[in-house]
Formats: structure tokens, sequence, C-alpha cells
């Protein structure tokens, strides 16, 4: 089980992180790296689809120049 060492009246928080959900510190700059390259995967397919999206553009010009 996880808890508190015998004779102790606290947890330690790395233990029971690493026992209960078997999670290391050594595992954090991975978990990093990781949504940094999500995040910048995302950025550039939204450039992406920013880029090559063309039909609304059109009717947005359309419109303006119809209140206009």
């Amino acid at each position: 089980t996880v808890g508190a060492l015998p004779g102790h009246a606290f947890v330690d928080e790395n233990r029971f992180v690493e026992l209960a959900y078997s999670f290391k510190h050594s595992n954090h700059w991975m978990n990093f790296g990781i949504v940094i390259a999500f995040g910048m995967a995302f950025i550039e397919t939204l450039l992406v689809f920013t880029e090559y999206n063309e039909s609304l553009a059109i009717d947005n010009s359309i419109i303006l120049q119809q209140l206009q």
C-alpha cells in the first residue's frame, strides 16, 4: 500500500507518486518535450491550414463590399 512509512507522520510525495502512478522525476523532462512537440505540431498545422483555406477569405470580402 501507499502511505507513510512506519514511524513517520508524513508521506514523502516523491515516494507516493512513484508507487501510486509509476512516475519518476526523470520522466518530467521527457513529458515536457512531448508537450512542446505537440504544441509545435499544432501551430505548424494551424499555419498550413490557414494558408491554404481560401474559401472563407473570398466569402468575407464579398460580404464586406456589400455592406459598404
